[in-house]
C-alpha cells in the first residue's frame, strides 16, 4: 500500500477522541513467527501449550485493562491442569481465528465483571482435558492404564512403579490425544492455585515498563497519525488547509476522515501530532454550537414535565393520583455527564494490503473490534484479523438508593430478614465499622448496599465535615462474589473501585459550552488524589455455588455511603452531583 492510497481509504478504526493515536504499518510482525511455533510447539488444546522445558502457555480470550482478569482465568485453567504455577505465561488468541475454528475460544467480550463468572466452567474444562490428553500420553508411552497415572505440578507419575515424566516431555504427544468427552472438575474445596492469593501475572511487565500496550506498538515500517475531531458533537468539517504542514518534518500526508475529523499521517507519532496542532481547520459546528450544560438541563427539565412524554407501559394515572389527597414528597435528583477517565488515550494499529486487514487494538471486546475491521477495510471477515493488547484502564458503572427516616442498618435489617446473603455483607460491615457504638468526635457514619453484576457488596463510610469541608477518614466494604479465583486481586480490586466511584461522586463532571466538552484532560477533570483518599477495609465473604463480578459492584455503593454519612453529619441531603458543587457547610 503506498502513502497515497490513504485518501481513497476510511482507515480509521473506531471511533478517535479529539487528537488520539493512530497507527499504519506495513509489515506482518507475528504472522510468520506464530505460524512457526505452531509447526514446532502442538498445542495440547486450544486453552493450553507446553514447552518442551515445561513452560505453560495458557490462552485467554478475555481482555486484561488492570482488572486481574487475565490472571484469574489462568488460575482457573492451571488448577484443573495441575501444573507448575511459576512456570506458567499467558497469550491472547485471535478473534480470526476462533472464528475459523467455529469459536472455541467462546465470548472474547470483557465488561460488566464478566470475564471470569462467564466464562470460569469451559476454562477449566479445557484445563481438566488437557490434563487428561498428557496423563494419556504418558500411559500410552509408559503402556500402562490411565487409571495408574497421576498428575501434579507438572509431573505425570505412574503411581505402581514410581516411574514419572514431565508435562513437556509428552506434550507433542498429548497432541495428537482424542480429547475426553466429558471432564470432572474439582471442588473448589481442594483448589490449590484457584482461590489463593497469587501474584499477578502482569506486574513485573508493568512495574519495569515492559508491558506494551497500544500507544507503545512499534512495527517496521509504521507511519502514526494523530486525529482531530470536530469539537462540537454533531459538527463536521468546513475545510482546512494541508498545504501548511505538508512541508513540517516527518510528515506524509493530510487526510479528511469521514465529514468529521481531520488526520495527519507522519513517520512518528509526535510529528503528526505537532503537525495537527499547527494545521488551520475551520470547523462547521452545526446545530448544537451554542448547547451548554445550562441548556440540557433546561431540556430534560421540560421533559420531565412535557405532557406527551414517552410511555413504554401504563398502570393508573399518575397526575390524578397526585392531584388527591395525597402526602407529596418531591425531590429532583441529577447527575452530571461523566468521562472514563482511562490513562490511555483511543488508538489502533492497522496493516491493510489489498488482500487482507490486520489490527492490533487494546479492546474490550475482540470479536465486535473483527467485525470493524472487516466492515471499514471493506474485506470479507476470513481476510481480516485483531491482536488483541492490554488496555489502559476500563471503567463504569454508579448509582445510589434513598433511604427511610429510620437508623440505616434497622431499616436494612428489617428489608432483608429474609435474604440471608444481602443480610450477611450488611452485618459484616456493620460489625467492622461498630455501628451501633458512638464514633469518635465529629465522625459520622453512612451505609450503602446493592445486589449488582452477580454479587452482593455492602459499604460503610466514616467522614467529618469541618467549615464546610469533607475528609472522608475511612471506608469498610463486604463483598460476597460466591467463590473468589484470587483474594489478594479481590481486595485491590474493591480498593480500586472506591477511588473511582468516589472520584465520581466527590469530582466527576463534563460540563459543555458552545456545544464543547470543556474537561480535555486531567488537568481539568479532577479525580482522587493519594492525600484524599480514605482507608479502605475490604471483607471477603464468598459463600459458594455462584460466581459473582469484584471490581464493578462496590463502584456503586461508594457515592451513596459517603453521601449518607454527609447527611448524618450535616442533616442536608445532597440530590446534585458530583459534590464538589454542593455547599456543606451547617
Amino acid at each position: 500500500m503506498t502513502v497515497a492510497a490513504l485518501s481513497r481509504r476510511r482507515f480509521l478504526i473506531g471511533t478517535a477522541a479529539a487528537a488520539g493515536g493512530f497507527s499504519l504499518g506495513f509489515h506482518l510482525p507475528f504472522t510468520a513467527q506464530a505460524q512457526e511455533r505452531k509447526a514446532i510447539l502442538p498445542e495440547v488444546n486450544a486453552w493450553v501449550l507446553i514447552h518442551p522445558d515445561d513452560t505453560v502457555v495458557i490462552r485467554i480470550a478475555r481482555s486484561e485493562m488492570g482488572q486481574g482478569t487475565l490472571t484469574g482465568l489462568a488460575q482457573l485453567v492451571a488448577e484443573e491442569l495441575d501444573c507448575d504455577w511459576s512456570k506458567v505465561t499467558t497469550e491472547y488468541p485471535t478473534p480470526g481465528e476462533s472464528l475459523r475454528r467455529n469459536r472455541i475460544w467462546g465470548n472474547f467480550s470483557t465488561g460488566g465483571s464478566r470475564g471470569i463468572r462467564e466464562s470460569h466452567e469451559y476454562v477449566r474444562q479445557g484445563g481438566a482435558a488437557a490434563r487428561e490428553m498428557l496423563i494419556a500420553a504418558a500411559a500410552t508411552l509408559w503402556k500402562v492404564p490411565e487409571a495408574e497415572c497421576s498428575a501434579a505440578s507438572s509431573i505425570i507419575t505412574h503411581n505402581p512403579s514410581g516411574r514419572s515424566v514431565t508435562y513437556g516431555a509428552v506434550a507433542s504427544l498429548a497432541a495428537h490425544m482424542q480429547p475426553p468427552a466429558d471432564v470432572r472438575l474439582k471442588d473448589p474445596k481442594v483448589w490449590k492455585i484457584a482461590g489463593k492469593p497469587l501474584p499477578r501475572l502482569d506486574t513485573r511487565d508493568k512495574l519495569t515498563g515492559k508491558q506494551v500496550y497500544g500507544v507503545d506498538l512499534q512495527l517496521p515500517g509504521m507511519l502514526n497519525a494523530s486525529i482531530r475531531a470536530c469539537p462540537v458533537f454533531g459538527g463536521k468539517v468546513a475545510s482546512f488547509d494541508a498545504a501548511a504542514v505538508s512541508g513540517m518534518p516527518g510528515v506524509r500526508k493530510v487526510v479528511q476522515v469521514d465529514e468529521t475529523a481531520v488526520a495527519v499521517v507522519a513517520d512518528t507519532w509526535w510529528q503528526a501530532h505537532s503537525a495537527l496542532l499547527a494545521l488551520p481547520i475551520v470547523w462547521d459546528e452545526g446545530p448544537n454550537e451554542n448547547v451548554t450544560s445550562q441548556s440540557i438541563a433546561e431540556m430534560l427539565k421540560e421533559g420531565l414535565e412535557a405532557e406527551d412524554a414517552v410511555i413504554g407501559t401504563r398502570i393508573g394515572d399518575v397526575r390524578t393520583e397526585l392531584a388527591g389527597d395525597v402526602k407529596l414528597v418531591s425531590a429532583t435528583y441529577s447527575y452530571p455527564y461523566q468521562h472514563h477517565a482511562t490513562m490511555e488515550p483511543m488508538n489502533a494499529t492497522a496493516l491493510y494490503t489489498t488482500d487482507r486487514c490486520e489490527a492490533w487494538v487494546p479492546t474490550q471486546n475482540g470479536e465486535a473490534s473483527l467485525s470493524l475491521v472487516a466492515e471499514v477495510s471493506g474485506l470479507p471477515i476470513e481476510q481480516c484479523d485483531v491482536h488483541k493488547l492490554h488496555l489502559g484502564g476500563g471503567f463504569g458503572r454508579r448509582g445510589w438508593h434513598h433511604e427511610a427516616g429510620i437508623d440505616p442498618l434497622e431499616f436494612r435489617r428489617k428489608l432483608l430478614v429474609d435474604h440471608p446473603k444481602h443480610l450477611a455483607v450488611l452485618e459484616a460491615v456493620a460489625e467492622r465499622v461498630g455501628w451501633g457504638k458512638p464514633a469518635e468526635n465529629g465522625i459520622h457514619r453512612g451505609l450503602a448496599q446493592i445486589m449488582g453484576f452477580g454479587s452482593y457488596v455492602a459499604a460503610a463510610a466514616e467522614v467529618s465535615v469541618m467549615g464546610g469541608q469533607l475528609r472522608i477518614h475511612r471506608i469498610v466494604a463486604a463483598t460476597d462474589t460466591g467463590h473468589i479465583v484470587n483474594p489478594a486481586q479481590a481486595e485491590r480490586q474493591v480498593e480500586g473501585s472506591f477511588v473511582y466511584g468516589l472520584s465520581a461522586c466527590l469530582f466527576g463532571e463534563c460540563t459543555i459550552d458552545g456545544g464543547r466538552v470543556e474537561q480535555e484532560n486531567f488537568d481539568t477533570y479532577e479525580v482522587m488524589r493519594m492525600d484524599q483518599m480514605p482507608a479502605v477495609e475490604t471483607i471477603l465473604v464468598p459463600s459458594g455455588g455462584f460466581w459473582g463480578g469484584v471490581g464493578e459492584p462496590t463502584i456503586a455503593v461508594a457515592g451513596p455511603a459517603v453521601l449518607n454519612a454527609v447527611f448524618a453529619a450535616t442533616g442536608k441531603r445532597v440530590r446534585q452531583l458530583p459534590l464538589k458543587n454542593n455547599s456543606l457547610a451547617v
